[in-house]
């Protein structure tokens, strides 16, 4: 009897153990497929098993990874949107779909998920870590910092939180406070060539060159070979006037493969203050091919080659550099008479002529310029008659076709308000020819 009893408990033991693995089976499954690459499959089966329980959260988060596995990022936050539903203090959930929503560009959101963490769990310093990066991304330093100071209190010595709290001072103008923090991360790990590079930087910016030299000189005692490092290093020499050393550091580093705009640009800067236009002119154009939008790179490049001789090819750049600095002519006009607009809203309308003035100086050709001069006389300054000849010249120039405008009171168009201003000031007792006053 006490056999057969134990047989039946061990029978009943079996048939547990067969369901709890039957019940395991599906996720083991998705688990193998995902681990296979075989993300489709994943899908197919998540979505029958999802028919029969659609609140089973496992599967919800194990479709989700197979939807980004498969470049299906906003499905898949849908699927964890849903998840969240289901069980809205599940961590798992919910650190995976504030991931998904960074993957997604949507900060704000992976944010608000971010703080509800924390929420469930206060003590949980990986929660803040992740809220204090999201906060980075989102170039929010000032909150960012908030977030890592407190971590960086709890451990002085945790490297990352370190160097991100000075990145955080630094990117706030922080110098000083950026430094020392700075000095600190390079405490914690001297091989860092990151935060080398930012402490130089810094250094550079508060205008302590020789600081910088010295500290990249010893970085690359340990590592002669980091372009970015020895960048920086020959970008010390060059702003000490040390330029045949800062030529030797640049070129260390384009023969280790530095193809950098900054490189070529310093290369040739280099050579250029020693009068050596024939030597630099072949880094500037290295430079501009990389970024024709620099006008300070295409000016030094016009320069070195028409000092060498190439005289075409020096005007063409110089020219060049005059069309990188100057606004397209729609552009500037908007800006002027935006700013004209300004200055007139706020009280002060012979600033707003001044600027008007200026930009039909600029852009003769645009007629439109002609009518907000002459309504501005007319309307801001009361003076009719030196609106009259903008008015006349409007017209002179216009196709007659008109512009409408919903900055003048009648909500007519330019043409047809000119005509009237024109006949009315003409009636005015006393009216005689105006001659039209640039």
């Amino acid at each position: 009897m006490r056999l057969r009893i134990l047989a039946l408990v061990f029978l009943s033991g079996l048939g547990t153990s067969a369901l709890f693995a039957q019940q395991k089976e599906p996720t083991v499954l998705l688990k193998s497929l995902l681990e296979s690459y075989k993300y489709s499959e994943a899908i197919r089966l998540a979505d029958q098993l999802l028919e029969k329980d659609s609140a089973r959260t496992d599967i919800l988060l194990l479709k989700a990874r197979a939807l980004v596995a498969n470049c299906r990022t906003q499905d898949a936050i849908r699927v964890m949107e849903k998840a969240m539903q289901y069980d809205s203090v599940d961590i798992q959930v919910l650190g995976e779909l504030s991931d998904y929503y960074r993957q997604a560009g949507e900060l704000d959101k992976a944010i608000k998920i971010c703080r509800r963490m924390i929420a469930l769990g206060p003590d949980n310093s990986f929660f803040r870590l992740q809220l204090a990066n999201l906060l980075m991304i989102g170039e929010n330093y000032r909150q960012a910092l908030v977030t890592f100071l407190p971590l960086y209190a709890a451990d002085t010595t945790d490297f990352y939180v370190v160097k991100q709290v000075a990145a955080c001072y630094s990117e706030l103008g922080l110098a000083d406070s950026a430094i020392l923090f700075c000095l600190k991360a390079i405490t914690l790990n001297p091989g860092d060539a990151g935060m080398v590079g930012r402490l130089s930087k810094l250094y550079i910016k508060i205008d302590e060159i020789n600081a910088a030299l010295i500290l990249t000189t010893l970085y690359l005692q340990s590592d002669s070979v980091n372009r970015s490092i020895l960048r920086q290093n020959g970008y010390c020499y060059y702003l000490l006037k040390e330029f045949p050393t800062a030529i030797g550091q640049f070129r260390k580093s384009l023969a280790l493969g530095d193809k950098t705009k900054f490189t070529y640009k310093y290369l040739g800067l280099s050579f250029y203050k020693q009068n050596a236009y024939d030597s630099a002119a072949p880094y500037f154009r290295e430079a501009f091919a990389i970024d024709t939008t620099d006008a300070e790179i295409a000016f030094y490049y016009g320069v070195s080659a028409y000092r060498y001789g190439l005289m075409e090819q020096g005007i063409a750049l110089l020219e060049r550099t005059v069309k990188i600095l100057m606004p397209s002519d729609q552009f500037l006009y908007t800006l002027l008479t935006e700013q004209a607009s300004a200055y007139s809203g706020y009280g002060e309308p012979d600033t707003a002529i001044t600027i008007l003035l200026k930009a039909h100086e600029l852009l003769p050709g645009n007629n439109i310029l002609n009518f907000k001069i002459a309504y501005h006389y007319d309307y801001y300054l009361r003076d009719p008659w030196t609106a009259l000849g903008y008015y006349r010249e409007f017209l002179k120039m216009s196709k007659g076709n008109g512009e409408e405008s919903s900055d003048i009171p009648l909500q007519m168009s330019y043409t047809e308000y000119a005509r009237n201003r024109i006949a009315e000031i003409s009636r005015a007792k006393g009216a005689k020819p105006v001659q039209k006053n640039k």
